[in-house]
């Protein structure tokens, strides 16, 4: 059982560092974008990123819930089936069963409320686009 809790830590701290990385708007260079310049607008974007963000708190917490809650339960059923395959006792299913549930669960929440870090989510970034968009930027793509 050690070992697999360490292999699920490394594979833990791996998804964290990831989870660094963000994405940048790609702005088209119109008349507003040339008179502000590029600090500007890019402090304009991490004025409407932060806005999304309050405005979808909510929806974040309730899709890392749901993730947690799928992914508990295949972690669980992997776990399981893994104790099954290569464990020699009942003792091995339910230690599967049960670290697969807890890692499961952590790793679908966690993931879920990281996710925006490595894809932004796509709400997210309608929501930056349209902000930015009646702020007079054109966005013509993500990085």
């Amino acid at each position: 059982m050690t070992t697999t809790i360490k292999y699920f830590t490394v594979l833990f701290i791996v998804i964290f560092l990831f989870s660094c990385v963000s994405y940048s708007p790609v702005f088209y260079k119109n008349k507003k974008f040339i008179e502000v310049g590029s600090s500007v607008a890019n402090q304009d974007f991490e004025n409407c990123k932060t806005e999304a963000e309050e405005y979808l708190k909510e929806y974040k917490l309730r899709k890392a819930s749901n993730e947690a809650r799928r992914k508990a339960v295949a972690g669980s059923i992997f776990g399981g089936l893994w104790g099954l395959v290569f464990g020699n006792s009942t003792q091995s299913i339910l230690e599967g069963t049960f670290g697969g549930l807890i890692f499961g669960g952590l790793y679908g929440g966690f993931s879920s409320l990281a996710d925006d870090k490595i894809k932004p989510d796509e709400i997210k970034k309608k929501y930056i686009t349209r902000c930015l968009n009646q702020k007079n930027y054109e966005i013509i793509g993500w990085y």
